[in-house]
């Protein structure tokens, strides 16, 4: 995610990380600036039906997600970008 955040940022996405697990478990994530929540018991995932990870949710402010994609591999990005361009009608 951190090769399209600025790209996401500018067309007025906020991109969160959730994480099942605690705050000692993200050290390794607090160089990259992303906003990180931690969720040790689970509700996001559960509120949300999460069934694995990665996944990556396109929710809007009122909390309807418009899309979900489980996991991460090329073309991961080209997709997401596609997905971006849907949701705004934009190029």
């Amino acid at each position: 995610m951190q090769p399209i955040r600025a790209e996401l940022e500018a067309k007025g996405f906020k991109l969160y990380i959730v994480s099942y697990g605690t705050q000692e478990d993200l050290t390794f994530l607090q160089p990259t600036g992303l906003t990180i929540l931690v969720d040790p018991e689970g509700k996001a995932w559960t509120a949300y039906g999460i069934t694995g990870i990665p996944c990556t949710l396109f929710v809007n402010g009122a909390g309807v997600i418009h899309k979900v994609s489980l996991g991460w591999g090329e073309g991961s990005l080209s997709e997401l970008r596609e997905t971006v361009k849907q949701l705004t009608g934009g190029p």
